[in-house]
This record gives structure tokens, sequence and C-alpha cells, in this order.
């Protein structure tokens, strides 16, 4: 059986402003339904990584989140989502530390990527670094 290859494609910015996207990364089958969807953004003083999954349909299946904070914290975040969407399970675990600020129960929806073209479309304030020929 052969494997089934993805097309990626990557963005990266200029760390110019706390939480600003610092890349984004869109993998797309044979289709051109995008299949995984992740952005990294951080501060002086943490990070936050978002992963996506996507159906065959291209539908949000689900989110794997890792957070990271300099006294050391780092937590797993794991949303899992309905064949129509939906959030159906969502659970986070403190891996180490003392904790930190860090969403706990319920993820914010407006850092969920729907729709991953758009995301990896959508302006930045932080200027795009280009690939150099």
């Amino acid at each position: 059986m052969e494997a089934k290859k993805l097309t990626r494609k990557e963005k990266k910015f200029e760390d110019c402003e706390p939480y600003q996207d610092s890349v984004r990364i869109m993998q797309i089958d044979s289709r051109g339904t995008v299949r995984n969807y992740y952005y990294d953004s951080g501060s002086d003083d943490s990070m936050v990584r978002r992963d996506f999954y996507y159906d065959n349909n291209g539908k949000l299946r689900f989110a794997f989140i890792k957070g990271g904070a300099v006294n050391g914290t780092k937590i797993e975040h794991r949303i899992y989502f309905d064949p129509a969407g939906k959030r159906i399970w969502e659970i986070q675990k403190l891996v180490e530390g003392a904790g930190y600020t860090f969403p706990r129960d319920t993820w914010p929806d407006d850092e969920i990527v729907y729709d991953p073209i758009k995301a990896f479309n959508a302006s930045n304030i932080c200027k795009e670094v280009l690939k150099s020929k």
C-alpha cells in the first residue's frame, strides 16, 4: 500500500507582539483537503502550540494544544469533535510545574481553527519572513 502524501505550506512571521502567530503550517492531501493545521505563538514568558486534525471531509475532529511557561509549567490540552465539528470531550493535563494562566476546562473558541485555509491566509500584524531563493 502506497503512503498518502501531504503537501506542506508554511508561513513564518517576525516576533513583533506577544501572542501573534510566529508560524502557521498547513498540510493538504491529494484531493486538496486540509488534514492538519497548526500555529505557534508566545510571549517572553510562555508559548502555546495549537495543532488541529481534520477528517476526509475537512471537518475538525481533534485538537492537541501544548503550552509551556518559564516557571517550568507544561500542559497538554485535548479536544475531540464529532463529525459536525461540535466539541464532545475536552481534557487538560498538567504535565509538570506549578501551573500558569493557561485556559483550564474549556479552551477559548476563538483559538480553535474550524477553517484552516482562512486561518492560514489571515493577516498578521507581524511581518512575514519570506524565504530567500
